[in-house]
């Protein structure tokens, strides 16, 4: 991912529903707060199944990513908590 600025990911779900299951939602959310910590616009999720898709972005699933600095003093909070 050398000099990447976007981010689309997709996968196929097993279960025949184009649908994201809890983990997926989990994951969404850890990928898009990933991402932006390096400056990656995660854009969309998609999940097919057979001929359906279901796009996170076009949900409203996927929401303006977090800076960079709110996501350090997040991580910076929560280590102070750790260790005070």
């Amino acid at each position: 991912m050398a000099d990447a600025t976007k981010l689309a990911v997709l996968h196929n779900q097993r279960t025949g529903r184009a649908h994201p299951s809890a983990g997926d939602l989990r994951m969404t959310d850890r990928l898009v707060s990933f991402c932006a910590t390096m400056g990656i616009e995660v854009i969309d999720h998609l999940i097919t199944a057979g001929k359906d898709v279901y796009s996170f972005q076009e949900q409203g699933r996927i929401d303006e990513p977090p800076s960079a600095f709110a996501i350090k003093q997040k991580i910076s909070k929560k280590l102070n908590e750790y260790f005070m």
